[in-house]
């Protein structure tokens, strides 16, 4: 079977058009064959998962693994609805605002809305929601004691050379505040800045990003919101 594709059409202003992809290799990850990788599962800190993975896949995932801290991101419209089972299990949760909808069957277009989605999701299992908005920054909900914690954040300014890679940041930049205890706030800020220090790259993943100028583009912004209020 052939190595996964993803060839994405990008136009002038760096935003995704279209895009071809071949997954298919991804049918090779099956319960059977993560059985036998158990012991790495196991040790893991986190366990990070998409829906490119069928159904059944994810929700073994979901439920053997029920213990860690499990991250799903939901990939695409189209994918999306495979999260379902998995739900009760999963520790946070990044989708836009299309792939949201479909998870929590709320039509979002309000802020409202928002909070509407995100309290279904969360009554299904989920600890933590990040929605991402592009252009209007992220929204992010989560429950701990019961309590509904919410937080809207615009997105940062500046230029787009090539948008692919960004959701996928954004996830590292969950994952990695997780391992650091950051609150939902601190979490949101450090996602974002990931994204956008990929955007202003050309390639998919940038080669520049290190912590230290993740922390730096983070407060310098602070700096300057504080200013301008």
């Amino acid at each position: 079977m052939a190595t996964s594709t993803y060839v994405p059409i990008i136009d002038s202003n760096g935003e995704m058009i279209t895009a071809i992809n071949d997954m298919d290799i991804m049918t090779c990850i099956t319960p059977e064959f993560l059985q036998q990788h158990d012991t790495i599962l196991q040790s893991a800190q986190a366990i990070c998962i998409d829906t490119g993975i069928d159904t059944d896949t994810l929700t073994y995932i979901c439920q053997s693994y029920a213990q860690k801290p499990i991250f799903v991101d939901t990939v695409s419209l189209i994918k999306a609805p495979r999260s379902a089972n998995g739900l009760p299990f999963v520790h946070t949760l990044k989708a836009n605002i299309s792939e949201a909808e479909v998870v929590s069957g709320v039509s979002i277009t309000t802020d409202a809305d928002m909070v509407h989605a995100t309290k279904i999701l969360h009554t299904q299992g989920v600890q933590n929601v990040y929605i991402t908005m592009g252009a209007e920054g992220s929204y992010a909900s989560s429950v701990q004691s019961r309590t509904q914690q919410t937080i809207r954040r615009p997105a940062y300014q500046g230029d787009i050379v090539n948008a692919t890679g960004a959701g996928d940041a954004y996830m590292a930049g969950l994952l990695y505040a997780h391992t650091q205890g950051y609150t939902i706030s601190e979490t949101v800020d450090f996602a974002q800045a990931m994204a956008f220090m990929t955007v202003q790259h050309n390639q998919t993943v940038c080669p520049h990003i290190t912590l230290d100028k993740i922390k730096n583009h983070i407060n310098t912004k602070e700096k300057l919101c504080t200013k301008n209020t």
